[in-house]
């Protein structure tokens, strides 16, 4: 009966900072939200012409690089190299071989899985793809440009696909954050 249903002042100073500090973390963790979706925004339309320029990719410009593998240009030399590489091949033992069957070549590199390629794989790979004279619009023929841009479209996949999945975690942890933040705002002030 002689109870006071408000609370004190010092309790109620104490209620509003906890308020003001959730507030704060929500608004945060709304701004991270934010961030990450404007990142993926940023990286997904790159996976995407990426993934074009693999399947761009035909036999015949496959088969024009294989014709060179026993007396290549140095621009021939870094692309059957980098596919030596995709179909763990020995370059200085294996190139011929590898190449010595063009259809079946195309028809292993279109059916690759892009998205488990091993750490040593895009190592070797990197090593490659971002040298400097590694420019494949500047090669000579249309089979060498276009392996070389497939060769070029798997590691910027690989890199950005990798991208995509950490930015997609982030996304959904900052919203998880967020509506656990927003539950507790509105549990509090009910």
């Amino acid at each position: 009966q002689g109870r006071n249903p408000l609370p004190s002042p010092r309790s109620a100073r104490r209620m509003a900072d906890a308020i003001d500090a959730d507030v704060d973390f929500a608004t945060a963790a709304l701004e991270r939200v934010n961030i990450a979706e404007d990142e993926l925004n940023v990286v997904l339309p790159q996976l995407m012409a990426a993934e074009e320029d693999l399947h761009k990719l035909t036999v015949e410009h496959v088969a024009e690089v294989a014709r060179q593998v026993s007396n290549p240009s140095d621009h021939a030399k870094l692309a059957i190299e980098a596919l030596c590489v995709l179909r763990d091949v020995e370059m200085a033992t294996g190139a011929a071989k590898l190449c010595s069957d063009s259809p079946k070549l195309y028809a292993d590199l279109m059916s690759m899985d892009k998205d488990h390629i091993s750490a040593d794989k895009v190592a070797k790979l990197e090593s490659i793809a971002t040298r400097d004279d590694f420019k494949p619009d500047e090669f000579q023929g249309e089979g060498l440009q276009a392996v070389s841009r497939w060769v070029r479209g798997v590691f910027l996949y690989f890199n950005l696909a990798q991208l995509v999945e950490a930015q997609h975690k982030r996304l959904e942890e900052a919203l998880q954050a967020a509506e656990d933040v927003t539950s507790a705002l509105g549990a509090a002030s009910a």
